[in-house]
Order: C-alpha cells, then sequence, then structure tokens
C-alpha cells in the first residue's frame, strides 16, 4: 500500500498523471489501456511501438506503475516485450503451451475469466493492456471499469479496434491533447 501511495504520488508530481486520473485508476478495478494510431490500427508491423509517441510512452509507464498485474492475450505476448516485465503478467492464449514462472501465467481461460482469477490472486486495479481481439469480449460484456486510449497521429497496418462496440457500450469522460497525443477515458455506460 506505501509503495502505491508513492507510485500515485510521484506520478503527479512529475505531471505524468493527474490527480483526478490517479484517483480514477485507484478506484477501479479493471483498467484497459491501449495505442490506437490514427486509421484505427493497434499495431504497425505487428507491433505497437511504432505507432507510440512520447506521450503515450511516459503516460503508459506511470499507469503501469499503478497496477498489480497485467493480462494479456497470446498475440501481444509473442509480439511485444512482456518477457522482461516487472509487474506479473497473466496471458489469455488458445495456441501457446499453459505455465506458470514466478512472474508470469500463460492459460487457455477466456479473458472474461482470467480477470477474476487475477482479481483473487491479486488486488486491483488489474490492467489490460491486451489487443482488440482480447479486449472485443470484456468491450461487450462491459467488463473493463476504465477504458484508457491514446490516440496517435501514425497510421498502423494491423488489429484494428473496434470502436463501434466501445462507443455502443461506453462513453467518454474525458478528452486530452497532450504534444501528439489525444487521451481518452471511457466508461461504462449504465
Amino acid at each position: 500500500m506505501a509503495e502505491e501511495s508513492i507510485n500515485s504520488i510521484n506520478a503527479v508530481l512529475s505531471g505524468e498523471l493527474s490527480n483526478e486520473l490517479v484517483s480514477m485508476l485507484q478506484a477501479a478495478r479493471v483498467v484497459a489501456n491501449i495505442l490506437i494510431g490514427a486509421n484505427g490500427a493497434t499495431t504497425l508491423g505487428e507491433r505497437s511501438a511504432p505507432l507510440r509517441t512520447a506521450e503515450d510512452g511516459t503516460r503508459f509507464h506511470a499507469i503501469r506503475k499503478l497496477a498489480k498485474v497485467v493480462l494479456i492475450g497470446g498475440n501481444t505476448f509473442r509480439s511485444e516485450p512482456y518477457q522482461k516485465s516487472e509487474l506479473p503478467v497473466m496471458v489469455s492464449s488458445n495456441t501457446l503451451t499453459p505455465r506458470t514462472e514466478a512472474n508470469l501465467v500463460i492459460s487457455k481461460l477466456p479473458p472474461q475469466i482470467l480477470i477474476s482469477e487475477a482479481l483473487d490472486k491479486f488486488s486491483s486495479p488489474i490492467l489490460i493492456e491486451g489487443g482488440p481481439q482480447f479486449v472485443t469480449p470484456l468491450l461487450r460484456e462491459k467488463l473493463i471499469d476504465l477504458f484508457l486510449i491514446s490516440r496517435s497521429p501514425a497510421c498502423g497496418d494491423g488489429n484494428f479496434f473496434p470502436v463501434e462496440l466501445l462507443e455502443e457500450n461506453y462513453e467518454k469522460v474525458q478528452s486530452e491533447i497532450k504534444g501528439l497525443t489525444n487521451f481518452e477515458i471511457w466508461s461504462a455506460k449504465p
């Protein structure tokens, strides 16, 4: 708890996150954070990094400092460097071999069940950094309390985000432009 408070204070003091966003993150049980290109793609060359702006990178790491565990899908695990994560990582995959290591759990559980497992094993907030395939059923069932979107001016070439599904089930509660990035905060509609 003390480390979480220190991380929260440091994020606010450094200007990475507003007091309001830190409060929202601390109140949420399930948070998703995703980077979307100008054309709705979430990857370029099968990775999200080419779409990243400096502002997104700063906010991404500040948000991650407040999480207890990261949840992703198999595609994200294969294409991004999650083996280096300091936080525990839980992966939902139908193709990867299930295994449990010190900071890594790979299972065949669907994302909805993986959330329950993460909440049972770790405290909240849990952070979802999975791509569109991973978050689609969660958006449909409104299982994400707080959905954070970083909109990059760059265009990607794959893994397009289901904007219509987001707009059908969630409402934008805040939008802020910093540098080249438009940051949005969405919450589930009643």
